[in-house]
């Protein structure tokens, strides 16, 4: 009884909120606790073991000699079967609220009233053994019982020290599988979706958490982006249950974990500035721009792209709105080409797109 009330303890504190001195919860106390509850089950059986082995000599030595064991009263069967059909009720009564509150701390307890249950019967035939006047069973009996408390520790211990330290789990495999069923539909639905990969589920107590990259297209705005990604993960947190958190890692271009852009020197608001200065200059000291210098302004907004073939900008040149009403000739043809030119003559830019804006519209 002292492990459910220990049990129900972990998992009410297992789904705590965060606050300011666990920022992301609790989620690690339920590994915590099964690893000590493993370890309290192993190391209670050692002084079992220790009795019980030497309690098996006693008996061979007697055995051989004759002398007669003192028989155990029939009340202990009595006790011993009433145990059983007690524990088997709270494995029942256990497993069907944890399988229901979907909570693993639970179903783990269920099993292991189970298992207390099936060594009860081992202890029974031990006792029943005892009472006919076959006294060698129930000292054997008591190393099976302990041999399944040492299988029922490790049992506890092995998959709360492979989440403790990551390692994937039957879970992850289950809750990677159902996300990438999931995240087909939008990259189908959404052409500026490419692909969804390096998904990684890791289970943290009750819940699961989620990260992920997704690759967008490369021309999309933050907030497009950002909108795309912020759908993807309400719909994963929505349809699949237990998990409780999902980062996205949105990418322009397709790359493992394993090999990630290689970051710049330079910020890209030095980029912007350094494009607008540069279409200034052309415009105040280029000759060749100055039969337009009536209709072109300035340069408008830039955006930066950073993609695997290099640096790419896309730059707004602001017209006068005289401008729309003028018929569009060659010599347009002619400004973005030049402006073009000039500006992926500047250190690290390996292309540019120059784009008309009219001027307050």
């Amino acid at each position: 009884m002292i492990s459910d009330f220990a049990t129900l303890f972990v998992y009410n504190k297992a789904r705590k909120a965060p606050d300011s001195t666990h920022p992301f919860g609790d989620l690690r106390i339920t590994d915590k606790f099964w690893v000590g509850m493993g370890y309290h089950s192993i190391t209670m059986i050692t002084e079992l073991y220790s009795k019980f082995g030497s309690d098996i000599l006693k008996a061979t030595s007697e055995a051989a000699s004759s002398v007669e064991w003192s028989v155990m009263s029939p009340v202990a069967l009595g006790i011993l079967v009433a145990s059983i059909f007690v524990k088997e009720a709270l494995f029942r009564m256990t497993l069907r609220t944890g399988e229901k509150l979907k909570s693993d701390v639970l179903v783990a307890n269920a099993y292991h009233h189970r298992a207390d249950a099936a060594s009860s019967i081992v202890a029974l035939i031990g006792v029943g053994g005892s009472v006919m006047g076959w006294p060698l069973l129930d000292p054997v009996g008591g190393l099976i019982v302990s041999g399944m408390i040492v299988q029922t520790g490790v049992v506890m211990i092995v998959p709360a020290v492979k989440q403790l330290l990551d390692f994937e789990v039957p879970s992850d495999a289950e809750a990677k599988q159902n996300i990438e069923n999931l995240v087909h539909k939008p990259a189908k639905e959404d052409k500026n979706v490419i692909q969804c990969s390096d998904i990684r589920p890791r289970t943290l107590g009750p819940y699961t958490l989620v990260d992920l990259q997704l690759q967008l297209n490369s021309k999309l705005s933050v907030s497009a982006a950002h909108q795309i990604s912020e759908n993807l993960r309400q719909k994963i947190m929505t349809q699949l249950l237990g998990v409780s958190e999902v980062l996205i890692h949105i990418d322009s271009e397709a790359h493992g974990r394993h090999s990630p852009p290689t970051p710049t020197h330079f910020s890209t608001s030095d980029i912007e500035e350094r494009v607008k200065a540069q279409i200034q200059q052309l415009l105040d000291n280029d000759v060749r721009l100055n039969p337009h210098k009536d209709w072109i302004r300035r340069a408008g907004h830039v955006t930066v792209h950073f993609l695997s073939t290099g640096l790419h900008v896309n730059v707004n040149l602001i017209v006068s709105d005289v401008f729309g009403r003028k018929v569009i000739d060659g010599s347009i043809r002619d400004v973005v080409a030049l402006l073009k030119e000039e500006i992926e003559k500047m250190d690290e830019i390996k292309t540019a797109s120059v784009y008309l804006e009219i001027e307050n519209i």
